[in-house]
């Protein structure tokens, strides 16, 4: 076999190898369509920001006006999941006029294996409540903490249980009873829902009267609570909704060439700081190669059909 044949073939196996990851490391590739609004608005360029913060790893489209949104909901079949701006509704009355034609599209889209994240907090935003069986009242004073129950999925790794904020973020609660859909509840300290979160057929739902979606100040990714809060949130998501990942021919050639480049880096970090010497052997050998092949032969069929 040729040395250059051997390489590919080696490296294939360890793309392979590295796609078999821990939970934690996929979800953060899952397509997301967000939406800011109109420059000028406050989510404006926010979100983007935030998610490159986290280094969000999946597809990102941003929706900036109501061209961008008719454009992008044509295909959101394409995305998992779907980011509303903090005060997106308040800011943009075209998003509002968007919603009272789609609304029904868009919950269709969450039973079928979409997930919603957005805050409730603004009266434009109660529409999007009423959806999906939610309503709002007022909470004096300003809630600045809100506790998370332990064993619960968006607790993992938050520093003493909470989310906090240098500014209130939490004047308004839903009310109860709650939807039927709702299976987690982030509470204020005396007990009111500020986020819920649940599966909504084949999708999800985390939708908060809390400021959660607000990612500036003291609730944006880098924070020693919001950071795993976030990881949190992706995780569950990548569990827990059965819409699909688009298959490869959904993808352009660019975007292949960047995936099989990290997946390489990836691979061969794991493999110079993982693998002890005596099973480098066997983690490159027979059935290694044998994978590698059938890999290979898949992209070119997968290239042909391009």
């Amino acid at each position: 076999m040729k040395v250059a044949t051997l390489t590919v073939v080696i490296l294939t196996a360890l793309v392979l190898w590295s796609s078999f990851t821990p939970l934690s490391a996929q979800p953060m590739r899952d397509p997301i369509l967000v939406i800011e609004g109109a420059p000028g608005t406050y989510s404006y360029g926010k979100v983007t920001r935030a998610l490159e913060g986290m280094r969000y790893k999946g597809k990102v489209a941003v929706v900036n006006s109501e061209e961008d949104l008719n454009r992008l909901w044509a295909e959101r079949d394409n995305y998992r999941i779907l980011w509303i701006g903090y005060h997106a509704f308040r800011d943009n009355e075209w998003l509002r006029n968007w919603f009272t034609g789609h609304q029904y599209e868009l919950e269709a889209w969450v039973r079928e294996g979409g997930t919603v994240l957005a805050t409730i907090k603004d009266v434009e935003d109660e529409p999007l409540a009423y959806l999906f069986g939610l309503s709002k009242y007022q909470l004096p004073p300003e809630v600045d903490e809100i506790p998370l129950t332990p064993g619960t999925p968006f607790a993992t790794d938050v520093p003493d249980l909470k989310l906090s904020s240098q500014d209130g973020f939490c004047v308004w609660v839903f009310s109860e009873p709650l939807p039927e859909w709702v299976e987690y509840v982030v509470a204020t300290k005396d007990g009111a829902p500020a986020i819920v979160a649940g599966k909504y057929g084949k999708g999800c739902l985390i939708l908060g009267t809390a400021e959660w979606v607000d990612t500036t100040a003291a609730y944006m990714p880098g924070t020693d609570d919001w950071d795993p809060f976030w990881r949190n949130v992706f995780n569950w998501i990548y569990a827990t909704a059965e819409r699909p990942t688009p298959p490869p021919e959904f993808y352009t050639k660019a975007e292949v060439d960047a995936l099989i480049e990290e997946a390489i880096e990836t691979a061969v970090a794991r493999a110079i700081a993982e693998v002890p010497p005596p099973t480098t052997a066997m983690a490159l050998g027979a059935g290694g190669l044998v994978l590698g092949l059938i890999a290979i032969a898949l992209a070119v069929m997968a290239l042909r059909r391009k």
